[in-house]
Order: C-alpha cells, then structure tokens, then sequence
C-alpha cells in the first residue's frame, strides 16, 4: 500500500489515527464509499471528535480523515476497564491505549455501513476492517469488538501477531483504521 502524507498530531496529548475507506473491488460503487464515509463523519463529529481531512493529492481516491482523539477520551475508556488493562505489562500499555481509541472508531465504521447497506446486506457482504500500527495490520471483526475488554483483547491478538512490533509501540506510533466497503449485489432484470 502507498505510504499517504497526513498531518501528524498537534500536540503530545493527542492519539491521532487515520480512518480509511476503500472500495474492496473495483465493482464497489464509490458512491457507497462515499456514503459510509459522510455517514462517519457525521457520527464522529457528534461525539465531539476532532476530524482533519487528509489530502492525498488525486481526486477520487479512497475516503480518508484523520482523528484526533483527544487522549484523556482514550484514557477514560482505559480507566473504565482498569482491572482488565492491569493484566498487561508495561511493554504492551501503549498498544492498549491506542486500541482503546481504535475501537470507538471501529465500532462506528461497523455501524455505518450496515446503516448504509442494511442488516441483511452487511450480514452477506461484511465490511473488512484492519488496525494497521507503524504499517503492520491485523484484521478485525465485529466479534473483536462485542466484548468488554475488547482494547486488551485486541492489543493481546496484535503482540500475538507481531511481537516484534508490539514492543516498539509508543503512543506517537502511525495508527490507521482501514474498512474496504464490498460492492452491491447487481440488481437483476425482469
């Protein structure tokens, strides 16, 4: 994948993460894209995050923003699971608060495209989404997320994946949240 400009975070109290939606194939309307894209936004800026439009320089590329989310938002959803994220080693803190303030962002992207496509529809065509830090991905489900103590869950499954780079993790490590929207069904004619 090309490596993208962004605008990196503005001050030390920020955790910022890159969300990105992109066609899974090139069937995938980019209307669709779009759609689950504004759908986010709208979502996000509700809930009080700060969004920044990530400029790439081509025109009709895929649907990128970054998010800045404030840390003391991360450090809530950290203090609201304290007994669970006791469990983890100072090694591995970092990749807990980062998925702490990935998974809000996860849950939402899950949320859109199921409100664009439906129930049904998501159910058959699931939107794949991956937690890349540093350029190192792992796929995520919307069974990853169900759970209470998903942010230790999901830091456990990336230092299981990639134990080298797990323990470089810092909280200024490059975090992108990637869903490629499936394409529709073709209608058929009568």
């Amino acid at each position: 994948m090309e490596e993208l400009s962004t605008v990196s975070p503005s001050t030390a109290d920020e955790v910022a993460i890159i969300l990105e939606l992109v066609p899974d194939s090139e069937e995938t309307s980019p209307a669709v894209v779009h759609e689950t894209g504004r759908s986010l936004v709208e979502s996000l800026q509700r809930e009080g995050y700060d969004l920044r439009p990530v400029y790439t320089g081509t025109r009709g590329g895929p649907f990128l923003v970054e998010v800045a989310n404030a840390i003391t938002q991360a450090a809530a959803f950290v203090w609201a699971n304290r007994a669970t994220v006791e469990e983890v080693t100072n090694d591995t803190s970092a990749l807990v608060t980062i998925m702490g303030a990935a998974i809000p962002l996860v849950r939402r992207v899950f949320h859109a495209h199921e409100t664009q496509v439906g129930k049904d529809e998501e159910a058959i065509r699931p939107i794949k989404i991956s937690v890349m830090i540093d350029g190192t991905p792992i796929e995520v489900e919307a069974r990853d997320i169900a759970q209470a103590d998903a942010a230790l869950a999901l830091a456990r499954k990336f230092a299981t994946a990639h134990p080298q780079t797990a323990r470089q993790v810092s909280a200024k490590s490059k975090t992108r949240v990637r869903g490629q929207v499936p394409s529709r069904p073709r209608r058929r004619s009568k």
